[in-house]
């Protein structure tokens, strides 16, 4: 323990303990005297039925620059004492109050040691208006007694001085001083040795001497300590606490109380010293307390209980002599022991209290009775204590509270009912009223919590030096008296029903003071109690509420008289009614009148930007901050399963209130940004130097705007991200999941919207860390991309230096680094996604040579990615891979054009032909092949119906129309129609490649004649080619097998059959212009077989299944087959088969 500390503890800063005894010897009139000494002047802090705390701030002396106050204390009716590093300090109480005192100054020597001299104030005898100061210098003995002080610069200083020596042993020093009118001052050392000095003679003339009242408790030299030991002060027996008790006007008492628990008890005479002493050990009368039964400890366990327990104060208790109240420590926790005396002077403990508010570690507390109130007050660790003992225990009353550890107690002063303490800038009084009152669980915490809340809004606790901290007893665990009360004292906020809320008529201001009062509950809440997450929610909706009644407040401000009467009246509510919170209807009551207004044609944009400018600000400050400062911060609220629908975040249930916001910044951002085009605060930063006037304007305008739709899209982006993280974890029903869906759509569709509001006014910063806390890597992706844009943009335009263009550059690619490695894959799949959706191709794929792993799992996630991932391959001379891709990509890509597909395709057999690899070249190579025969069929068609658009007078539609109506064929076929309908657009307006199956069905299902297309002819050298390139059974284009081309050999054969004019071939006309004579007779020029039988040419369920024909369409195929039978019984078509 430091020197300082050991001065300031006991030598004067707490030494205090029997200043009772002075009231007792005073006259009668000074005992009623209860009240503050300087009525009036003080300021209220906290007042219950049982104390009242107040303050007054006094002046303190002029003090020299390397000057500090190390300790001091306030003496009721006499003057304050300061003493500082380098004189000793005293001056009148009374005019500190006023103005800087007058100070009388004492030098004092400096030990060396950090023990500071002990400094008592008194009355004079003779005069009451003049002082007497007594000075002890505990290390030297040095005594002084100053007489007849007079705190007046006008009146010359007609003072006397006495001095004496009180001789010390080797290391011995001066511990406690106090005195006593009878007897004077009492000193007790180190050596547990007790002196009593007399201040004057029997005939009350001012003399000093001293008398031995207790003799030192360590007698042989060589156990004397040979220098002094302060540090081992604390662990060392030692006197710790002594008191008086008058017994008349010429004797007292004098209790002495060391560590270990011996008290000895004195009775001194005035001007003859001790007559008589008693020794007590009251360790002994403690055992049968704490034992079950007398003598039920062993020795083991009585010395174990020795080590544990130190006594730390006594007092002499009520009016009777015989009964003392002791304060013990066992390890940590304080108890109270009250002792009686008997008259074969045997010491017995009656009952003991533990103090349920104070742990303390410290080896100096103090305790004080306060007779009047049958109380005793303990000061510990800045933490003051009151108890009124009684006889039911279990009905004790105990209250307490605390002083700031920013103020430091220089000095304690208690008498019969008021305790001072002297602290850094004043002095705190505790008037005690009357007995407290034994209340219930619920009724301390509600009561407490209200003391706490009063205290904190009390206009005159400028300086709040006080602490109102809960009970311990209800600190840890969740209790449900705790929440009770918490939810009531909110309850009675919200309904501005609690103290004196309701008097504040203005409601901005009565509004505010509500506010203030629920941000400090939620930070008492969060010092003082473990509660659940449904009563933190409570707390934090209660304070957006208010703020939402603000809100709704200061926009109707802005309308007419009769638009607010509409807007409530729907509710069937007053402004008062929503002051007090009843109902809360303050949402609804916004959602409807920003629909109102928003809806309302036409717009104005001053009036616009100034609803949503209040309606920005609020959010910010009663909706954004509270969630960050309150919910986050203050109270670490993590959302659970077990919250309740009730305790729900504010907005949940008001989506159309978000809506509405949302509504609003789309139609600020349109007005302002797209019109006007108001882009970003760049322009304000770069633009012309010489503004004029409307310059300035409209760069004021550009600021709102910006900080308007930034804190509107915030708001929007963190509501909505909060709800759906809260619905993640929540038990799901039929309400949760139309509730989430509903959000879920809400924010897919505008969540993008918000982030280019950030982007747009490069406040990306302000959103980052926002954007990481909920996990939300596809939007960080894309404001740290828009961040590196910024960048590229800067070096085009070389606004910057090159040097602070490379260290922005090099910024962000650390911050790239920082997010690949702290998120990983994750990451880079929403980044990699945002190059794709955005078409920067380029960027993805040259941009992150570091992550080539991610890239590489990227770009093989999707099968879409095909189609630039072959770049890399062609870099990385991975030829046969590229083919393959494109390939891959010519044959699942729906979406392309044909000029696409064609370019890929042979990118592809290029690709292939610069493989090396020989094995698998040629398969590759034939569906390359393939699939270019398809398109070169396409392409062939497209340029016909291209020619005879461009070359005919008809529209496209026009030319569409003359085809279907010359396929006489078709006309049978509702479904083809349609279908042929649409694929003659797809290959006409689209570009779209066909499947094969759908080129197939047009070049045979349709009469391209006047385009100069033969169908047949086309489809059967398709066909032909495609038989060529097969290879077993490895030929797959567009998942189409060689059996799969088989199939559709045969329905260009039973087409060809069908589409035949019979009636021309039976009598043998035009047999030259027969489709199907010219085609049978070319076949094997073509390596086609015939068909082997009539049947063969059919199609059946199972092979429509195999070509992936549309259900819509089987009838249409299966209607083909009946016809065909149907003509081969006609017309006999075996004919034209080959014989088996």
């Amino acid at each position: 323990m430091s020197g300082f500390q050991f001065s300031a503890n006991r030598l004067i800063g707490k030494g205090n303990s029997s200043k009772s005894s002075v009231n007792e010897h005073a006259n009668d009139d000074t005992k009623n005297n209860t009240a503050s000494l300087f009525k009036g002047q003080y300021q209220e802090l906290i007042s219950t039925e049982a104390y009242r705390v107040s303050k007054v701030v006094t002046y303190l002396p002029t003090l020299d620059i390397s000057e500090n106050i190390l300790a001091g204390n306030i003496f009721p009716e006499c003057g304050t004492v300061l003493i500082t590093n380098k004189r000793i300090l005293v001056y009148a109480t009374e005019e500190s109050i006023l103005r800087q005192p007058f100070t009388q100054e004492f030098a004092y020597k400096p030990n060396g040691f950090g023990i500071l001299p002990i400094v008592k104030l008194l009355k004079d005898d003779e005069d009451p208006n003049l002082l007497d100061l007594f000075i002890l210098d505990p290390v030297s003995g040095e005594a002084t007694f100053i007489l007849r002080l007079q705190f007046s610069p006008d009146v010359p200083l007609l003072r006397e001085e006495k001095s004496l020596k009180i001789t010390l042993a080797h290391g011995e020093f001066a511990t406690l001083c106090e005195y006593n009118p009878i007897c004077g001052m009492v000193v007790a050392t180190n050596y547990r040795r007790v002196v009593n000095i007399n201040l004057k003679d029997a005939f009350g003339h001012p003399v000093l001497s001293y008398s031995e009242v207790l003799p030192s408790k360590v007698l042989l030299g060589y156990l004397r300590n040979p220098k002094y030991l302060v540090q081992s002060y604390d662990s060392q027996n030692k006197i710790i606490s002594f008191t008086f008790r008058s017994i008349d006007e010429a004797s007292c008492l004098l209790a002495v109380l060391e560590e270990q628990g011996l008290l000895t008890i004195i009775k001194l005479v005035k001007g003859s010293g001790k007559i008589n002493v008693i020794n007590l050990d009251l360790f002994k009368g403690l055992i049968p307390t704490v034992a079950s039964s007398t003598n039920e400890l062993n020795f083991a366990e009585q010395r174990e209980l020795h080590k544990n327990i130190k006594f730390k104060a006594i007092q002499f208790w009520g009016e009777s002599n015989n009964k003392l109240l002791a304060l013990i420590s066992n390890k940590r926790e304080l108890v109270l022991l009250i002792y009686t005396l008997g008259e074969d002077q045997c010491i017995t403990s009656l009952r003991s209290y533990k103090l349920s508010n104070l742990e303390s570690d410290e080896k100096y507390p103090q305790m004080y009775c306060m007779d009047q109130a049958e109380r005793a007050v303990i000061i510990s660790d800045s933490r003051i204590v009151m108890i009124d003992l009684n006889d039911d225990l279990a009905n004790m009353w105990e209250d307490f509270f605390s002083v700031q550890q920013s103020v430091n107690i220089l000095g304690i002063n208690g008498d019969r009912d008021i305790l001072r303490l002297l602290v850094n800038d004043g002095i705190l009084e505790v008037q005690m009223l009357g007995p407290g009152r034994h209340r219930t669980a619920s009724e301390i915490i509600e009561t407490r919590i209200q003391q706490d809340l009063e205290y904190m809004s009390n206009s005159n606790a400028n300086i709040k030096v006080l602490q109102l901290d809960m009970y311990n007893q209800f600190k840890s665990g969740i209790n449900v008296d705790v929440e009770n009360a918490i939810r009531k004292v909110c309850g009675s906020i919200i309904h501005n029903e609690f103290g004196n809320t309701s008097s504040v008529i203005l409601v901005q201001d009565n509004l505010q003071l509500r506010i203030s009062l629920l941000d400090h509950l939620a930070q008492y809440v969060a010092s003082n109690f473990e509660i659940s997450n449904g009563t933190k929610m409570a707390l934090v909706n209660a304070r957006e509420k208010l703020g939402m009644i603000s809100l709704l407040y200061k926009c109707l401000e802005l309308e007419e008289e009769d638009v607010v009467k509409n807007v409530t009246a729907i509710h069937g509510c007053t402004l008062g009614d929503i002051l007090k919170g009843y109902g809360v209807n303050s949402l609804d009551l916004l959602e409807d009148y920003l629909t109102k207004i928003l809806g309302s044609t036409p717009k104005s944009s001053s009036k616009l930007l100034t609803l949503a400018g209040i309606v920005c600000n609020e959010l910010t400050n009663n909706y954004i901050n509270p969630e960050r400062n309150m919910k986050s911060q203050t109270l670490s609220l993590v959302y659970s399963d077990m919250l309740k629908e009730d305790d729900y975040p504010i907005f949940w249930g008001h989506f159309g209130l978000l809506e509405s916001i949302n509504q609003m910044l789309e139609d600020l951002y349109t007005f302002y940004v797209m019109e006007q085009k108001i882009v970003t605060h760049r322009d304000e930063i770069h633009g012309s130097e010489d503004y004029d006037v409307e310059q300035r304007n409209d760069s004021e305008v550009k600021v709102k705007v910006s900080q308007t739709a930034v804190g509107l899209s915030l708001m929007l982006y963190y509501c909505c991200n909060d709800i759906l993280q809260l619905l993640q974890i929540v038990d799901d029903n039929i309400t949760l999941k139309i509730a989430s869906d509903h959000l879920q759509n809400f924010y897919r569709s505008n969540r993008a919207n918000w982030i280019k509001v950030f982007i747009a006014f490069e406040k990306q910063d302000q959103m980052m860390g926002l954007i990481e806390g909920f996990n939300d890597l596809q939007s960080l992706s894309e404001l740290l991309d828009s961040e590196r844009r910024y960048i590229e943009d800067q070096r085009t335009i070389q606004i910057h230096e090159p040097i602070e263009i490379e260290n922005l550059s090099a910024k962000i690619e650390l911050q790239f680094d920082r997010c690949f490695t702290q998120y990983g894959y994750e990451f880079a799949k929403n980044l990699f996604r945002y190059y794709v959706r955005t078409g920067r191709i380029d960027v993805l794929l040259t941009r992150f040579p570091k992550y080539t792993e991610f890239l590489d799992r990227f770009l093989s996630s999707d099968i879409s990615y095909a189609k630039f991932s072959w770049i890399l391959d062609i870099q990385g001379n991975k030829y046969q891979s590229a083919a393959k891709k494109l390939l891959l990509c010519a044959q699942t890509m729906k979406n392309d054009n044909i000029l696409n597909k064609t370019l890929e395709l042979n990118i592809a057999k290029l690709s292939m032909i610069a493989s090396p690899d020989k094995l698998s070249k040629q398969s590759d190579m034939s569906q390359i092949e393939a699939e270019l025969l398809i398109m070169d069929t396409q392409r062939h068609v497209e340029s016909e119906l291209k020619k005879f658009v461009e070359s005919s007078k008809m529209t496209f539609e026009e030319i569409v129309d003359q085809l279907l109506k010359n396929s006489l064929y078709l006309q049978g076929f509702t479904n083809f129609v349609q279908y042929i309908h649409k694929l003659l657009e797809k290959i006409g307006c689209e570009e779209k490649p066909l499947t094969l199956l759908e080129l197939i069905d047009l070049l045979t299902l349709t009469d391209l004649s006047i385009i100069k297309v033969s169908g047949f002819d086309e489809a059967i050298h398709l066909i032909s080619h495609l038989l060529a390139l097969r290879r077993g059974d490895n030929l797959k284009v567009k998942s189409l097998n060689f059996k799969h081309v088989s199939i559709l050999k045969n329905i260009v054969l039973k087409r060809l059959f069908l589409n035949e004019s019979w009636s021309e071939l039976d009598a043998g006309i035009n047999l030259e212009k027969s489709q199907l004579l010219k085609i049978l007779a070319t076949l094997a020029d073509y390596n086609i077989s015939s068909p082997q039988s009539v049947q063969k040419m059919g199609i059946s369920e199972s092979e429509l299944g195999e070509l992936e024909v549309s259900a819509d369409f089987h009838s249409d195929y299966l209607k083909e087959n009946n016809l065909l039978s149907e003509l081969a019984k006609k017309e006999n078509l075996e004919r034209f088969l080959p014989q088996q």
